[in-house]
């Protein structure tokens, strides 16, 4: 999934949950995003805009976020790492799957 995906995703999952939308498991991304943010805008797209930014600048957050959302979804595994801007190859990313279930690798 692409950094400008999460941003969006994450951007909508907080927003839901200001506007009284419950999200299981939503509190992660609100904290991971306040502690970097600070005040969130309330318009939706500068929060993505602010999210994406803030991404790009700090590869961890970025990973942060992504772990956070992933948790959203219920697809939280030990790997928190966000594909390579390049593909080369992906097998050792592949061999830290361990457990069964559907996975995304991408690169």
């Amino acid at each position: 999934m692409s950094w400008d995906v999460v941003a969006a995703e994450a951007a909508k999952t907080v927003t839901a949950g200001v506007g009284g939308v419950v999200v299981a498991g939503a509190g992660g991304v609100m904290r991971a995003l306040l502690r970097r943010l600070g005040a969130l805008p309330n318009d939706p797209e500068k929060l993505r805009v602010a999210i994406l930014a803030a991404g790009e600048r700090d590869p961890q957050f970025a990973v942060e976020v992504s772990v956070a959302l992933a948790a959203v979804a219920g697809a939280v595994t030990g790997s928190g790492v966000l594909p390579p801007a390049v593909f080369l190859d992906r097998d050792a990313a592949r061999a830290e799957l361990a457990e069964p279930g559907v996975h995304l690798v991408a690169g």
